[in-house]
């Protein structure tokens, strides 16, 4: 799913940093109708 459709669902989106030191992060929404879903 892509943050529009996060957004456009009620949620929010939270980026999280993944691992130690990876310098990857996850992204994820919070809340709405898509709520756990990751973004990519």
């Amino acid at each position: 799913m892509t943050a529009l459709e996060c957004v456009r669902g009620g949620g929010m989106i939270i980026v999280a940093a993944e691992g130690q030191g990876t310098g990857a992060f996850t992204k994820r929404c919070q809340g709405g109708t898509h709520d756990g879903e990751t973004i990519v």
